[in-house]
């Protein structure tokens, strides 16, 4: 049996405003299914609505390498 992961925008991301920081969060799906054999049918395992986990990428890579180039300096 095979398994096939797909991910997926549920939304358009939203912007969360705070007055020491702007935050571009996307809500994203991730679903997991298992490809029958013999069968082109596919069975869903599991969906995760990934906000937090989406949100904390984001603001890492923002910090580390946005935000310095914005500024001018190398990273």
């Amino acid at each position: 049996m095979e398994l096939e992961l797909e991910v997926s925008p549920e939304s358009a991301p939203f912007l969360r405003i705070s007055p020491r920081n702007v935050t571009l969060v996307p809500v994203m799906n991730i679903q997991a299914f298992a490809l029958l054999p013999n069968s082109s049918d596919r069975k869903i395992l599991f969906l995760v609505k990934a906000v937090e986990f989406m949100e904390a990428i984001f603001n890492f890579y923002a910090s580390k390498i946005i935000y310095p180039s914005l500024n001018g300096n190398s990273c």
